[in-house]
């Protein structure tokens, strides 16, 4: 076996797949270049979770941001006197952060198929099943309260 891998045993390889698509898993590769590690979109990057990059930090900053705001804004217009003082503000607040997350969610619908998690998974399956998912479910319920408003 000099200069190469050992064959592994066919249970040891069934065990290997991937948990997203039961997809085998390729241990072959040794390492990835420099264009397969840099293979994301600009927006991938801007929306992932751990991504360490100035525009990706800034945008959680301000998603942040705009929940506590929305945060305070609620709790503010529990009292009639500043609801009634503040009803411009309010109102144009919810519709910037309605509006802000509604971009969000397109963005990560638009994305989420070059999440690993989602490798081997063909792109309209990977953005179902996260249609389907947890926090997009939080997603979709922290905007479209506004915009069924704006409907009725």
């Amino acid at each position: 076996f000099r200069g190469r891998t050992p064959p592994m045993p066919r249970s040891f390889r069934r065990s290997m797949t991937s948990s997203v698509a039961n997809v085998p898993v390729d241990w072959s590769r040794q390492s990835t270049t420099k264009e397969e590690r840099q293979s994301h979109t600009f927006w991938y990057s801007m929306l992932r979770p751990h991504s360490k990059r100035l525009h990706a930090k800034l945008f959680r900053w301000v998603v942040t941001l705009l929940i506590l705001l929305d945060v305070a804004a609620f709790v503010l217009e529990s009292d009639q006197t500043l609801k009634e003082r503040g009803r411009t503000f309010f109102a144009a607040l919810e519709a910037l952060s309605s509006c802000v997350f509604l971009l969000e969610y397109a963005l990560r619908l638009l994305t989420v198929p070059e999440s690993s998690r989602f490798r081997g998974v063909c792109r309209s399956r990977a953005r179902l099943q996260w249609v389907k998912s947890w926090e997009s479910v939080v997603d979709v319920i922290s905007f479209l309260p506004w915009f069924l408003e704006r409907g009725a």
